[in-house]
């Protein structure tokens, strides 16, 4: 799952932009468990894409905590069910698209939590961990 600059997560200690994270943070998960990172990869992009636009308070209160850009095929966990960002614009109309000028996206992979493992499942949903960005549980690699 890619992100881009304004994506801040949250670790033990507070948020960190996607920017400012390293291998060997931690990054933590809706139940407080704290995820290793094991990869942190920044891929140029150079062009632009249309990103979905979550808008502070939009969710719910404090959800998302800040101005947040997903891609479309990005999953959420949204009240306990997995969904992507393009259906908060399509089908809840909790969010716009919006055309950005990208220069980079960063893809996260952390450690696989306790009792989950990756799968070769052809549902990407299953092989993903969901941490918090923003004040939203989003997935990332594992």
């Amino acid at each position: 799952m890619c992100f881009i600059y304004s994506c801040f997560f949250l670790t033990p200690d507070e948020y960190l932009s996607i920017d400012r994270l390293t291998v060997g943070n931690k990054v933590l998960d809706a139940d407080g468990t704290a995820l290793d990172i094991l990869g942190l990869y920044k891929i140029p992009e150079f062009k632009i894409i249309k990103m979905v636009r979550i808008m502070p308070d939009s969710i719910e209160k404090g959800v998302p905590n800040k101005k947040t850009y997903l891609k479309p095929t990005q999953y959420i966990n949204f009240k306990d069910k997995v969904i992507t960002a393009k259906d908060l614009v399509e089908k809840l109309g909790m969010a716009e698209y919006e055309r950005l000028n990208i220069l980079y996206f960063y893809l996260l992979n952390v450690a696989p939590k306790a009792g989950h493992q990756s799968c070769a499942s052809d549902d990407s949903k299953e092989i993903n961990e969901f941490v918090i960005c923003n004040g939203l549980e989003v997935s990332v690699y594992n």
